[in-house]
Order: structure tokens, then sequence, then C-alpha cells
């Protein structure tokens, strides 16, 4: 099994952020407790991006987000957001449904 199986989906997330006008500032960022999949600033705002890769359930991928993991995925920014500390957070699931070759992404978006 790869070591990250998951890439070729935040490949596909992080592309389909940048088309869109995102700035990425950050990527499988890791602190104590936790990781962020994607970091990008768009409009002032700071998005943090948990990529969820399944082969044919939306609802699996976003049930796969629970509270606490949003928790720690809020700690670890908080823990590295350096100069951006300031910014408001967002907080988006972006659900990769399909395999490499045949995909869809749909993104889930919480102000946080």
């Amino acid at each position: 099994m790869p070591l990250h199986k998951g890439k070729w989906a935040e490949d596909a997330a992080l592309y389909f952020y940048k088309t869109r006008g995102y700035r990425l500032i950050g990527r499988n960022i890791r602190a104590f407790g936790g990781e962020i999949d994607l970091a990008f600033v768009k409009d002032k705002k700071v998005v943090l991006v948990e990529v969820k890769q399944r082969m044919y359930s939306l609802e699996d991928a976003l049930l796969a987000v629970s509270p606490r993991k949003k928790e720690r995925i809020l700690r670890t920014w908080y823990q590295k957001a350096g100069k951006y500390h300031r910014f408001p957070v967002e907080f988006h699931v972006c659900a990769v449904i399909g395999n490499k070759e045949n995909f869809s992404i749909s993104v889930f978006k919480e102000e946080l």
C-alpha cells in the first residue's frame, strides 16, 4: 500500500481550489495531534480543507469528518497559523468521489 494513498485526491482538490482563485499556503500541515490536508487564503479568509476520497459514497466521505477530527484540525491550525492567525477561518470538506480516472468533487463549507 502506498504511503499516502489519497495523494491523487489531494492533488485533484488542490487543482480544483487553485483554478477558483484560492492561494495555497500549506499542504499536509502537521502539529501535535493533527494534520491539515490543504490550507488556502482567499479574500482575506483562511480556508482549511479536509479531503476525503471515497469510491461511491458522498455520505461516507462527509461522515468521515467527525466533530473531534474538526477540532484537531483547528488546534493544528492555531499552532501553525503564523502570520495568518488573525484571519477568519472557514472549514471545508472536499469530497472526491470515484477513482483517479473518473471522479467528481463536492465541497461543503462551514464558517468557524
